[in-house]
């Protein structure tokens, strides 16, 4: 085999040779026909005893050498043809010239027959796709994409899965890995070509390898594939559907499953008539994963609702995607009934969606999970859910209750007494009833009526609701019309069925039932509908705002999106103020979604707002809802803080606010219990009211006692995830990081207030790392923390900021802050004892300062030299708070060194000779 390959390679060396050198056309023509005639056409065409390069191999060897030449030596004979053929002789030759001499090695013809024609393919995809990146070679890259689009054009999905399952007639299939292997390849190849092309091309693509053009044609080159694969017989019918199931998975999740559907579902319809197609596409989805099929349905359901096909006909439309599917892959496979759940308890799409989702399963039958009386079940489990009927939108919840009246237009009373839906239903619709809010109230006042009238009852209930565009569309759901929502939002519905709510109300449990069920005695009683008895609500006893010696407020918001435009409210005090008092609750408590949607603008406007009316606890109440804020949306948010801390625009104000919160927020994620820090006045004054009882460390003050956590013992702590854990390097990294970027770190901390902003940000620095405290990233977090902090003890001098900045900027005489600043730096040094472990203090410390080695001079030397710098600061410090902290933190590193003191016997006398400094 090695001299076979030898031999040949010298050849086709030679041949190479040759034709860069000749200046002959019809000689290159000649030699250009060897390769190709010898190795890639059928065997009985062509004879190698007349070639002039490829002479003297017989007929027995033919076989090897053409194995070695199409799997070892092709894309060597690839490359020489791109780059020395193309560029100077293809302008020699005519174009069907060019056809059978050059473009037919890279685009299979007649050699289709080869019994190699799988590698052939793969190789000639493999070697264009990635040749279309040969920048440098403008010539190259123009034919490559050429003879790409033409490869693409002429072998289609069914040809390449056709050949590359090695279902050649000459040699028979190859192993079933190798076929597996070359096919992943080809999905790969072509799946990522879009991508390819517009990075080698960028704006100058060919429309045939745009991201949606290309995978429309290979998405009809499907449906031809599907077809031709119902008429395989079953060893084949498996793993040729397998093949393409891989293909589809792969377009979908690179987001293409529009695209495939758009042009499916008009073939696809008439092909599920037969059966052997609709069971090709039925396994097709058998295979593919959760969201993959998601992806599908979603896009097949929102295609299908369309106007302009099957005329919105639900029923129609379903029975096409179940066909599709197939109701035997959807009960078998779990995932199926996920994705049918979490379509119909939290639709966002049209209606129309809804619908032909409610006709599909009820085409299932009980006992099945999907069937209409099961799915009702879970349906209404969560309809009256307390904490669903809290927080879902008002969309969330119209969309769920429409669902449930689709469905009671499909249960029979039989139905609903089974699955005992009826107990289920009352317990939630007393929650409805006394909602705020007009709109969901009047949503369980429609399910209510259309419940009972369900249930058959003579008594039916009638909350005499204004019968509107949407009550109506709400109320024709149950009969299961077609028609198309008119009216959004509901209006003239906020007093509506008062009558009725009350008399619900005053019922026992056992009464509600008999009245929604229709077995009451009395239900024709000529005064059951009488409420002259019954009491009027006295709206202005409940109206919190109201009081005798004042005039009543502005209504606070009951949204998240009303409580931001109050915030802008600023010609109107009273709207403002409430919309403040109420700004963290509404945050702390609306859907994820809402707070998404506004959070960078709700953001902006709390950390920009101004107190021009002189409103009570303005600071503290604006600081909170930032920080709740900061818990709903961690990272969005600390980006846009951070960023606007390090603005040149941003005033003092705002940047102590910008900090503040964030401790706040990190501290409120975090969940770390809390205790005072007495000690640390001139820390604590920087921090806001709200927040300086609430500081996470405290130091002994008592000097040569150490106490790690001071803070007195009560209740035993239950554990609990620390929310902050996964976001705490989102806040450090960069709050820190950006402190070394010259001229604008040094305008930032100049100035009177420089040094106080500095102390400021090294104690926020230090709450967001004890709050990250027993996470996975609190070692990492530590040593950036340390290596930003430990540098600043030198600032001294005014000019010292800006040096530490990278900057010779003159900054004001500040020496009234440094007290505030060296008690930042004790507080910052104290946190990374208390918040590390003593054995990760040591093993991350162990390698740094000067020495070299694990527990040996290294980390050793940093240690004392903070017991030097604390000893200096006990010595020179004028101010005796400042030493009184000192003392502490050097009692906290005394008492590290003491417990570690077997892992540091070389440092034994230092030890000692801090203890009598002590």
């Amino acid at each position: 085999m090695a001299s076979i390959k030898s031999k040949l390679k010298g050849q086709l060396e030679a041949l190479h040779s040759f034709v860069q050198g000749s200046d002959s056309t019809e000689e290159v023509k000649s030699a250009l026909k060897e390769p190709f005639t010898l190795f890639l056409l059928p065997r009985e065409v062509g004879s190698p005893n007349t070639f002039r390069f490829l002479s003297g191999i017989s007929e027995d060897e033919l076989p090897e050498y053409r194995k070695i030449f199409v799997t070892k030596l092709l894309n060597e004979h690839y490359e020489f043809l791109l780059k020395i053929v193309a560029p100077n002789f293809l302008g020699r030759i005519s174009k069907s010239e060019r056809k059978d001499l050059f473009d037919a090695y890279f685009v299979p013809g007649q050699q289709l027959q080869n019994p190699d024609v799988r590698v052939i393919i793969l190789s000639s995809l493999c070697f264009l796709s990635d040749a279309v990146s040969w920048k440098e070679h403008t010539n190259v890259l123009k034919t490559a994409t050429g003879l790409l689009q033409k490869l693409l054009t002429a072998v289609a999905v069914w040809d390449f899965c056709f050949n590359i399952c090695g279902r050649c007639t000459a040699t028979g299939p190859a192993s079933a890995a190798a076929q597996s292997a070359d096919w992943q390849q080809y999905v790969a190849t072509v799946c990522f070509l879009p991508d390819r092309m517009a990075n080698a091309l960028g704006q100058k693509t060919p429309d045939f390898f745009v991201g949606t053009r290309l995978m429309g044609r290979l998405g009809k080159d499907l449906i031809a594939a599907f077809s031709a694969c119902a008429k395989l017989d079953a060893e084949h019918f498996e793993r040729t559907v397998s093949y393409l199931a891989l293909l589809i998975a792969k377009m979908v999740r690179l987001g293409y499953s529009a695209t495939l559907v758009e042009i499916w579902l008009p073939a696809i319809i008439p092909m599920l008539a037969k059966p052997a197609e609709r069971r090709a596409w039925n396994r097709m989805f058998a295979q593919l994963s959760h969201s993959e099929s998601e992806h599908l349905l979603i896009a097949g359901l929102q295609r299908l609702s369309e106007r302009n096909l099957l005329k919105s006909n639900s029923e129609k439309a379903s029975k096409v995607l179940l066909d599709w599917i197939g109701q035997a892959t959807i009960e078998q496979n779990d995932h199926f009934l996920a994705i049918f759940r979490k379509l119909l308890l939290d639709s966002h799409y049209d209606i129309s969606v809804s619908r032909i989702l409610v006709r599909m399963i009820a085409r299932f039958h009980v006992p099945s999970s999907l069937s209409v009386p099961v799915a009702s079940r879970w349906l209404i489990e969560t309809w009256v859910d307390p904490t669903y009927i809290k927080y879902a939108t008002y969309e969330q919840h119209k969309g769920l209750t429409s669902v449930i009246l689709m469905c009671l237009g499909i249960l029979t009373a039989d139905d609903i007494s089974e699955q005992d839906l009826v107990s289920l239903f009352l317990p939630g619709m007393q929650i409805y009833l006394e909602s705020t809010d007009p709109r969901v109230r009047c949503l369980g006042m429609i399910t209510a009526e259309q419940f009972s009238k369900k249930m058959g009852s003579s008594a039916k209930l009638d909350f005499e609701l204004e019968v509107d565009d949407e009550v109506r569309f709400l109320r024709g759901l149950v009969d299961g019309g077609e028609g198309e929502m008119k009216a959004e939002d509901v209006h003239g519905t906020e007093n509506a069925g008062v009558s009725n709510i009350e008399a619900l109300r005053s019922m026992s449990m056992e009464e509600r039932i008999t009245e929604l069920s229709g077995d009451s005695s009395d239900a024709g009683s000529g005064d059951s509908d009488d409420d002259d008895d019954l009491v009027p609500l006295n709206l202005e006893e409940t109206d919190p705002n109201r009081h005798p010696d004042h005039p009543p407020k502005a209504r606070p918001p009951a949204y998240i999106h009303e409580c931001l435009a109050g915030l802008r409210s600023h010609e109107d005090p009273d709207k403002l103020e409430m919309s403040l008092a109420t700004a963290e609750s509404l945050i702390t408590t609306s859907h994820q979604s809402a707070i998404d949607e506004i959070a960078i603008d709700l953001l902006s406007c709390l950390l920009f707002l101004q107190n021009n009316y002189d409103t009570k606890d303005f600071e503290k109440t604006q600081i909170a809802a930032i920080a709740a804020l900061i818990s709903r949306q961690p990272r969005v948010c600390a980006a846009y803080l951070i960023d606007k801390f390090y603005e040149k625009s941003t005033g003092f104000r705002h940047r102590m606010d910008i900090l503040n919160s964030i401790c706040m927020g990190a501290m409120r994620l975090s969940g770390l219990g809390t205790v005072g820090l007495s000690t640390f006045s001139g820390t604590a004054s920087m921090l806001p009211a709200a927040s300086t009882h609430e500081l996470p460390i405290q130091p002994s003050t008592t000097v040569g006692t150490v106490t790690r956590r001071s803070a007195p013992r009560t209740a035993k702590a239950h554990a609990k995830q620390n929310a902050f854990a996964p976001h705490a390097a989102h806040f450090l990294s960069p709050l820190i990081g950006k402190f070394d970027s010259s001229t604008r770190t040094a305008v930032i901390f100049g100035g009177a207030h420089g040094r106080l902003l500095l102390a400021r940000l090294i104690t926020t620095a230090g709450i967001i790392l004890h709050s990250a405290a027993n996470s996975i990233d609190s070692r990492s977090l530590a040593r950036q923390f340390f290596n930003f902090l430990w540098p600043l003890r030198l600032l001294d001098a005014p000019l010292q900021i800006a040096a530490a900045a990278g900057q010779q900027h003159q900054f004001a005489n500040t020496k009234r802050n440094t007290d505030s600043l060296h008690q930042a730096i004790l507080f910052g040094v104290s946190v990374l004892f208390v918040s590390l472990p003593s054995f990760l203090i040591r093993d991350e410390f162990g390698n740094a300062g000067e020495g070299a080695g694990y527990g040996t001079e290294g980390v050793v030397s940093e240690i004392m030299q903070v017991q030097r710098w604390l000893l200096d600061i006990l010595a020179t410090e004028p101010k005796a708070e400042t030493r009184q902290l000192a003392a502490s933190v050097l009692s906290t590193t005394q008492e590290f060194m003491t417990e570690q003191r077997d892992s540091f016997m070389g440092d034994a006398r230092a030890i000692e000779g801090a203890a009598i400094l002590l």
